[in-house]
């Protein structure tokens, strides 16, 4: 089987190439980068290409296309920078599933986003909703972001319809791990978090993001991409969740981590700051129903590797 990854400079994009590789596949990957944390030895063949131009030539005799190329950051960088994301990323999706038609590809599996939800259902951290997949409608999903990943969902299922291709669509929630970025401005929380409890040496206290009552559920890497090969692979043709139902609010997180690296962390909280939805929580009832999938990785056991792996990285650079 060949398969193309976009965004394959990227975090998630790297770990799903390993684990394609694993299980015999050959796999060019497409990125305006190359990965930051892995050799491109992995790959067939890696293509450097802006992804907001049309091209189709690489997605030649390809069996599978995995779209994770996106314009994406963690929620500071969001909710600053809406316009940029919703074009970028509408061309990016475009221009793969031009390029897939283009050359018949028979299946396509998109990364869709926890942010197509309903906001009025994650307001209240004291009584949390599990977003089932119905609750993405009637649509107030997040600004920018969010309406983006909902539109390219609507798309992708129309032309399944139309008979273009499969299309398989799995909502992230939270995804982290190793090899991720968590100093480059747009970092996700758990990477972030992880480096300033990796620098803190006691001089002055670790800022927290509005008051910490926020609820998150987080899911590893390493979980995500087998279900998004099973997802992929499956004869699902509607959006499906992949994250986790442990549940933790913004300030334990930090807690979990700082107990996990033995050290004793004192918190100041910026109530002006970004903070996202209140209560975001995920529901596997669709998901293990329909692929019997599920995470095997508790999230005490996902951030001590991923800690584990950050706080090496910046030992590393310093020394």
């Amino acid at each position: 089987m060949k398969a193309v990854v976009t965004g394959a400079g990227g975090f998630i994009g790297i770990h799903i190439t390993e684990y394609l590789v694993k299980k015999g596949w050959s796999v060019i990957g497409v990125d305006k980068k190359f990965p930051e944390y892995r050799n491109i030895d992995i790959f067939d063949e890696f293509v450097i290409h802006d992804l907001t131009v049309p091209r189709t030539d690489f997605y030649k005799d390809c069996d599978v296309v995995f779209h994770m190329a996106c314009n994406m950051g963690g929620v500071g960088f969001t909710s600053s920078h809406a316009a940029e994301q919703m074009r970028d990323n509408m061309l990016i999706t475009i221009n793969v599933m031009d390029g897939a038609i283009a050359n018949k590809v028979e299946r396509m599996f998109y990364a869709s986003s926890a942010c197509v939800y309903n906001t009025d259902y994650q307001q209240d951290p004291d009584n949390v909703v599990r977003l089932t997949e119905d609750m993405s409608m009637p649509a107030k999903p997040d600004e920018g972001y969010g309406w983006e990943k909902l539109y390219s969902e609507m798309m992708l299922q129309a032309h399944e319809r139309e008979g273009h291709r499969r299309a398989r669509i799995g909502r992230f929630h939270n995804i982290y791990g190793e090899m991720n970025s968590y100093d480059d401005g747009k970092e996700k929380a758990p990477a972030a978090i992880c480096r300033k409890i990796s620098q803190y040496d006691g001089s002055e206290p670790i800022e927290v993001w509005g008051t910490g009552e926020a609820i998150r559920t987080y899911l590893h890497v390493d979980d995500l991409v087998d279900g998004i090969y099973n997802l992929t692979m499956s004869d699902i043709n509607t959006p499906v969740n992949l994250g986790s139902e442990e549940e933790i609010s913004v300030i334990d997180f930090y807690k979990l981590v700082a107990d996990v690296a033995g050290k004793d962390v004192e918190f100041t909280f910026n109530l002006n700051a970004p903070t996202g939805p209140l209560g975001r929580s995920c529901d596997l009832t669709y998901t293990r129903k329909t692929l019997g999938w599920e995470p095997t990785q508790s999230l005490r056991e996902g951030i001590t590797r991923t800690y584990n792996w950050i706080d090496g990285q910046i030992k590393g650079r310093n020394y």
